[in-house]
């Protein structure tokens, strides 16, 4: 949560990750700035409780599991239920066309 309320380093590490990506210098400082502009609009929520991957969840009787699945969202997760082999997810499923980079600064 702290890298949302002090983003110093999060800018840092996207800027460092730019320019290994090859992006040109003169344009690394506005992206990596690109999504703090919407930040003034955003309220942080606190979690009640922090879930760890594998962690298993006993919620009205279903047993789920807990799948860290990082990507846009460093605490992306996904519940699991294998008696039902149902998946719950947020945005995070896509089409087979689609291709996500693995790595982000914020995944990290």
């Amino acid at each position: 949560m702290e890298r949302y309320e002090d983003t110093d380093d999060l800018i840092s590490r996207i800027t460092d990750l730019l320019a290994v990506s090859g992006v040109p210098a003169a344009q690394q400082e506005d992206l990596a700035n690109a999504s703090m502009q919407l930040r003034k609009s955003v309220v942080m929520a606190k979690p009640d409780r922090l879930l760890e991957d594998g962690e298993r969840l006993d919620l009205g009787g279903w047993d789920l599991r807990c799948i860290w699945t990082p990507g846009h969202s460093p605490g992306h997760i996904c519940l699991y239920s294998d008696e039902h082999r149902l998946l719950l997810s947020g945005d995070h499923v896509l089409p087979a066309s689609h291709r996500t980079s693995p790595f982000t600064p914020s995944s990290t």
